[in-house]
This record gives structure tokens, sequence and C-alpha cells, in this order.
């Protein structure tokens, strides 16, 4: 599972990273590949998102045994980063793990796992947590490239605006307690 469509391995240093991962994983593994896509991210890189999403589909399966995206509720909506991070002050969960909760996402992963015997599942960032339940009887794994909420923490004290030093740290605090209950 990962939290970015994994292509193409230039530019931004996750997208290196994931890119080449997924495809030496590929080369010694039926990999299976659930990605969500991050809109802003392919719009940076290709003239659409559609195109950057086609691409992506076209070259990944050439290693991938399985391909398939997965579009992030909150950027279906003008609105809907904002109000992610509004409401997500009353709910138990950060914004980061509640940025990538999907229905569709949780619905794939549940036909793949029931459809296909996997030896492990790599769960690409913290922010996939949420899912570990549909997999509680597979081995799993979890990292990311950063530890997030020290990411949070570190720009709640750099911030000059009071509205946003209170809103970073809180999530940072929250973030690290979560992050402590999962991994």
């Amino acid at each position: 599972l990962s939290h970015l469509v994994p292509y193409p391995p230039r530019g931004f240093g996750v997208l290196q990273r994931s890119h080449h991962l997924v495809r030496e994983v590929a080369r010694y593994h039926d990999l299976y590949l659930l990605a969500f896509v991050q809109n802003k991210l392919l719009a940076s890189t290709f003239p659409t998102v559609q195109e950057g999403l086609d691409e992506s589909q076209r070259v990944l399966s050439e290693f991938c045994r399985h391909v398939e995206f997965v579009p992030i509720p909150s950027e279906q909506h003008r609105l809907g980063v904002p109000w992610l991070a509004l409401s997500s002050l009353l709910r138990p969960d950060p914004s980061t793990i509640n940025w990538l909760k999907s229905r569709q996402m949780a619905d794939a992963l549940k036909r793949l796992t029931g459809q296909v015997r996997f030896d492990l599942v790599h769960f690409d960032t913290i922010s996939l947590a949420p899912y570990l339940p549909i997999v509680d009887t597979k081995a799993t794994v979890m990292d990311h490239h950063s530890i997030e909420s020290h990411m949070l923490l570190r720009r709640a004290e750099k911030e000059p605006g009071l509205l946003k030093k209170i809103y970073y740290w809180q999530e940072g605090m929250r973030l690290q307690r979560y992050e402590s209950r999962a991994c």
C-alpha cells in the first residue's frame, strides 16, 4: 500500500524512494500495488492528473502484477482538505491519519486479500495504519522516509503564526501517540 503513485522516479525524494522500492521488490516477487492518488503531486509532474495516471499505470504494470489507484477522499472536494484539518480536531485520530481513511481503499484491500495469499503486506507510511486490521493475519512491514510527528513538532516550533503553531503542535503530539501505538 502506498500513499502516492510511485512514479515517476524524479523530482521528489519520496517518489524516487517509493518507485525504486516497488521496482526492486517486483524483480523478485509478485507485487500487487494499491496506491493513493495525490492530485497535486501528479499535476506538478504531468500536464494533467489523468495523463499522469495513464502513464503511471502503463509503466508500473510492466513490473507489477496488479496496479490500482484510489482517490484520496479529501481531495475530491474543493474544501475537503481544510474540512479534514478542522474536523480532525474533534476526532480521536490526527489529521495525518484521517487523511487516507477511505472506504474505497478498504474495499480494494479486502478484495485483494480475499483473492491472493500474500506473504507480506508493506505499508508505505504511518497514514496507512488504519488498514492494518484488514490484513491482521498477514506479515506486515510499515516504514516511511521520515518520522511525521517530529516533522510536525519542528514545524510548530518554527511557525510564526500562533494558530498554526498550536495546530501543528497538537497534531504532532497526537500523531506521536498514534505512532507509538501503531508501531
